[in-house]
C-alpha cells in the first residue's frame, strides 16, 4: 500500500497461487471535507492493521484505510473523535467506492 494524498491509495498484490494473477491498482474515495490533514496517514495505516487482523481482502482493506483517511481529515481535531470501525463501515455502505 502507498498512499498518493488525495488522489487516494495504491496496492500491489502478488497472490501465493500461481492461477492467479498480480493486481496493482489505486483506489479512490471522495472526501467530502478537509479541515486538517493531520492523522489521516495513522488512521489509514491503523484502518490496514485491523484490516489485516481481520483477513479482509486487500481491496476491502484499501478503501477501510481510505475511510479511515477521509474520517481523519474531516475534523480540525488531531484525532476525530468519531472515528471508529462502525462509523468506518457506515461511510462505506454509503460511499460510491
Amino acid at each position: 500500500f502507498i498512499s498518493l494524498g488525495k488522489d487516494g491509495l495504491f496496492y500491489s498484490h502478488q497472490p501465493t497461487n500461481d492461477d492467479e494473477l498480480a493486481i496493482q491498482k489505486r483506489l479512490t474515495l471522495s472526501a467530502d471535507h478537509v479541515s486538517n490533514s493531520n492523522g489521516a496517514g495513522d488512521a489509514m495505516t491503523a484502518a490496514l492493521v485491523h484490516a489485516h487482523i481481520h483477513n479482509f481482502d486487500i481491496e476491502k482493506s484499501g478503501y477501510l484505510a481510505l475511510a479511515a483517511a477521509n474520517c481523519a481529515i474531516s475534523t480540525k481535531e488531531t484525532i476525530n473523535p468519531n472515528l471508529s470501525i462502525a462509523t468506518l463501515h457506515k461511510f462505506l455502505k454509503d460511499s460510491t467506492c
